[in-house]
């Protein structure tokens, strides 16, 4: 299983931008905020509900930085 991540990680790595690194910085950030406010019992968030945004938000900055951005400037 490591090896298969390890492999999948080093033919995506090349193809990233560093906005997109920052963006799934963030992405993991909110999640970290999430998991601490549940943990503090202070607000339940339903965070394996938002897991599936770290695999996501790649994709997505990609597209936005492509497509969209263009479109607006």
């Amino acid at each position: 299983m490591f090896l298969t991540l390890f492999f999948c990680a080093k033919l995506i790595f090349p193809l990233t931008t560093p906005d997109m690194i920052d963006d799934f910085k963030a992405c993991g950030g909110i999640l970290m905020l999430a998991t601490g406010f549940r943990m503090a019992k202070i607000r339940e968030f339903p965070v394996a509900d938002m897991i599936p945004a770290m695999v996501l938000v790649m994709p997505v900055s990609w597209a936005w930085s492509r497509w969209l951005l263009p479109l607006l400037g």
